[in-house]
């Protein structure tokens, strides 16, 4: 090899002669190495980070054990409250019951994955749906902000950082609130929303639709404004952040409202409160109840609030107390649904796991017509 020849080699190689041999018959792809060449392995961890590091892993399983337990204490103190209403729900309806209220929270799920996907930050489906089932538990947590700060922690491991998280959770929020004042437009009238004028009811629907028709049509200003505020705060990292369509974010929010109020209906269906208007009351009463005990902020989780609602919206249709022992056992059940997506999170993990090996194994072995193609 001559010595002009072994120093193109070496500047083509980026230092050091490689074995002489054909030169390749194309471009060299990005991700590919020549032969003789070996990449550089990750570096070791010293001991000092894997201790932090398995630290970290006790602490994270300690916080789960902690919600786990939370969890079933919820469900053990309200067992009393929900055993005679049980006694009169058939158990095809419990069953119904659960399968809606999970998948109710699935498509809130959803919901927060389509923003995050009209930030620019788009995550696979069974990764994210790990994420928010287990950050679920922090709603028993003490405290009403866990449930969001674990939804942070464990998003920033996927790659989300905490400003696009914590935009993520204010659009969620504003969009389940409005979309729960739209479906609310459904028992406008009712006898127990007396006390408000038929005007100020319909007024308020109506602003709602608007203000999502909005948020739906101009995303873009929406998302400088939100960015600008975020700057402001100095706690976030960020400025100006592109947002674009809202509108799958806004079908997922209406989804989860149809999906609870079927949960409240295959209750009040065994009690003689079937047929379309049982489904309108279920519907807007169970979006109605929630927005009341969400915006009650100085009742955790809305507890006694939102039961309240229910039993003013149904009472009349089957009675005060079926209404509140429907409306306790909705509760439950709904916390039985999310024990039941929680219980889910090992399977998804390892579904996870196993795309990402495949994913590996078709970037290390791609199809042979891609390597043999030579063309620019």
């Amino acid at each position: 090899m001559t010595e002009g020849r072994r120093a193109a080699e070496d500047g083509l190689g980026g230092g050091g002669p490689i074995p002489a041999g054909p030169a390749p018959a194309g471009p060299t792809r990005p991700g590919r190495t020549r032969p003789g060449r070996t990449r550089p392995g990750p570096a070791t961890p010293g001991p000092t980070a894997q201790r932090r590091a398995r630290l970290k892993v006790a602490l994270r399983w300690l916080v789960i054990a902690v919600a786990v337990t939370f969890l079933a204490r919820a469900l053990y103190l309200q067992w009393p409250s929900v055993r005679g209403a049980l006694a009169t729900v058939p158990v095809w309806a419990v069953l119904a019951a659960v399968a809606a209220a999970a998948l109710a929270v699935t498509a809130s799920a959803e919901q927060q994955r389509s923003i995050l996907a009209a930030l620019g930050h788009r995550l696979p489906g069974l990764a994210w749906l790990r994420v928010f089932y287990l950050a679920q538990l922090g709603k028993y947590l003490p405290g009403s902000a866990w449930a969001y700060v674990a939804q942070m922690e464990l998003s920033r491991k996927r790659g989300v950082d905490r400003s696009a998280s914590v935009l993520t959770i204010l659009l969620g929020a504003g969009l389940t609130v409005l979309l729960a004042f739209v479906s609310a437009g459904l028992v406008v009238g009712a006898p127990w929303l007396g006390w408000l004028p038929r005007w100020a009811q319909v007024a308020v629907v109506v602003l709602a639709a608007a203000a999502v028709a909005v948020v739906a049509a101009f995303p873009g200003p929406l998302g400088r404004v939100l960015g600008k505020v975020r700057w402001g705060s100095r706690r976030l990292v960020g400025g100006e952040r592109p947002l674009t369509s809202l509108v799958p974010a806004i079908g997922w929010s209406a989804a989860a409202w149809v999906c609870y109020g079927l949960h409240l209906w295959v209750l009040v269906v065994p009690l003689g409160l079937g047929g379309a208007d049982g489904l309108r009351l279920a519907v807007g009463g169970f979006a109605l109840a929630w927005v009341c005990g969400f915006l009650a902020v100085v009742v955790p989780a809305g507890v006694g609030v939102r039961e309240a609602v229910l039993v003013g919206v149904l009472g009349a249709s089957i009675g005060s107390g079926e209404a509140l022992a429907v409306a306790v056992l909705s509760r439950f059940l709904i916390i039985v649904a999310e024990a039941g997506l929680l219980a889910l999170t090992p399977v998804l993990a390892a579904a996870g796991r196993a795309g990402d090996r495949a994913t590996a194994a078709r970037a290390v072995h791609p199809a042979r017509n891609d390597l043999d193609d030579t063309r620019p």
